[in-house]
């Protein structure tokens, strides 16, 4: 069984902002959760890619060595960006925009097709992290809709959650979303980009403002301090945040600064489903 640290960041007010959940109730609580390495494993089934959404991108199993080769020199070209937190935000924004307009490219001239994203969940490359399903599975108990807030490619994340019997009408996927033509072929983007940069409640796709209003108590999860972020854009009444460190000890002040909760060690989501749990 996987191995956590549970780092509390303040404890006062994490008591102060549990305590509020739980006298308001599950009626009033939704969730907000990234997909890539927040949903998904540290590691995959496949060395040498990461275990995300764009592992389909990065898979020698599921896609020709120069379509693998090609988006990791993307990756190289323009990650970099995503961490440099000094440059211009309106740079860095244009830059992120630019990386995924090269994707779609990458993704036409490979004839990517939605069949490929079903192939992909199925091939098993792309892991869970431990916990993923009991955390579907208490929300869903519990009546609590499950928001997966993710720059990753939506038409995967779908067909992941649903190969891992968790997709249901209470789960909400706001992501990047191919269109495709009548022979399935990839054509162009459904929606305005999602990035991990502009990745919060404001972003034109996010469609659940009704349900943030409703509900207005979140259980917020990432892997990326900017992660914090996706509840940007909505006036909330208690956010409780949990940030998943993934082994990265070095940033373990930066995660603390973040979020009221920072999973160590393995990472499971044994910690928030025992919290839920105290809902019943």
């Amino acid at each position: 069984m996987p191995s956590d640290e549970v780092i509390i960041s303040d404890p006062t007010s994490f008591k102060k902002k549990w305590l509020d959940i739980q006298a308001d109730g599950a009626h009033t609580l939704h969730i907000v959760v990234d997909f890539d390495q927040t949903l998904t494993a540290n590691t995959s089934n496949e060395e040498h890619i990461r275990n995300s959404s764009w592992g389909v991108f990065e898979s020698t199993q599921l896609r020709p060595k120069w379509f693998a080769e090609e988006y990791l020199g993307m990756f190289t070209k323009y990650s970099p960006m995503l961490w440099a937190e000094t440059a211009p935000m309106e740079e860095r924004n244009k830059q992120m925009d630019q990386w995924y307009m090269d994707t779609l490219d990458l993704a036409q001239r490979g004839d990517m097709r939605l069949e490929d994203f079903t192939k992909a969940a199925k091939a098993n490359i792309v892991l869970p992290r431990d916990g993923m399903k009991d955390l579907f599975h208490i929300a869903r108990e519990l009546k609590i809709p499950v928001i997966v807030f993710s720059a990753g490619q939506g038409d995967f994340i779908e067909s992941f959650l649903r190969y891992h019997d968790v997709l249901s009408d209470t789960v909400h996927v706001i992501s990047n979303f191919y269109r495709f033509d009548g022979q399935g072929a990839v054509v162009g983007y459904m929606n305005p980009i999602v990035h991990s940069l502009n990745k919060n409640e404001g972003h034109p796709s996010y469609n659940m403002h009704a349900l943030a209003q409703e509900r207005p108590n979140i259980l917020l999860m990432g892997d990326f301090t900017h992660d914090i972020h996706m509840a940007d854009g909505e006036k909330h009444k208690t956010i409780l945040s949990m940030g998943i460190l993934k082994g990265e000890t070095e940033k373990t002040e930066d995660f603390k600064k973040a979020f009221d909760v920072v999973i160590a060690g393995e990472g499971s989501f044994r910690y928030p489903v025992e919290l839920l749990g105290m809902l019943k």
